[in-house]
């Protein structure tokens, strides 16, 4: 019953509550559902740091006040040889816990003042510039296993939900949120989580 009380009031909270969203019009459901958490609602951003629409998608996302019960997690495409680099930054700053520092910044730094990051001479030099973060540190998480793996991760969520199209949310394994408005794709995010909850 929690859940659905829960559900309920996630929902009431969009601004566009009152429009019910519409299967092939604001969502698709996957054919083939992938695992999630069984105790939260999983809500997957493909993004690239390459990409203005993306940043702008990132923004509003984080201007939500999440439940604790989302799980929002970010993943840098991988669509050939020069987004290595990209993820393989974004599962540093992940393993460092510097993600909500750095994801803003660099999104400004390749977009706004044409920063090449994702060629890593000139990330690391970018890096030693940054006053918040420890560049020894740095480093050694971007040479770490653990960055290599989630490097990886991000290749294979990126093949496994057939990722064109940026930026995309994908939510509880279920359902894709089909591209609009980014105001609209947070209202429809939102209904599906509560979608996703009444199910569960």
């Amino acid at each position: 019953m929690k859940k659905y009380l829960l559900a309920i009031l996630f929902c009431l909270v969009s601004v566009n509550a009152q429009a019910k969203i519409i299967q092939g019009k604001d969502y698709k459901a996957l054919t083939s559902h992938h695992a999630t958490h069984t105790k939260s609602v999983e809500v997957l951003e493909f993004f690239s740091y390459t990409c203005a629409h993306c940043f702008q998608m990132s923004l509003k996302m984080d201007a939500v006040k999440w439940p604790s019960y989302v799980k929002l997690r970010r993943i840098q495409v991988m669509w050939g040889e020069p987004f290595e680099e990209l993820m393989r930054l974004l599962a540093t700053m992940e393993k460092m816990g510097k993600t909500s520092v750095l994801h803003h910044r660099i999104f400004k730094a390749i977009l706004e003042q044409g920063v090449m990051l994702y060629q890593k001479d000139i990330l690391f030099d970018w890096i030693k510039k940054q006053p918040d973060i420890n560049f020894k540190q740095f480093v050694g998480y971007y040479n770490s296993p653990a960055a290599s793996a989630l490097s990886n991760y991000y290749a294979q969520q990126t093949k496994a939900y057939a990722i064109d199209t940026l930026p995309t949310i994908i939510v509880g394994g279920k359902y894709l949120v089909l591209y609009s408005s980014h105001t609209h794709m947070v209202a429809v995010t939102r209904e599906l989580i509560a979608k996703v909850l009444t199910k569960k």
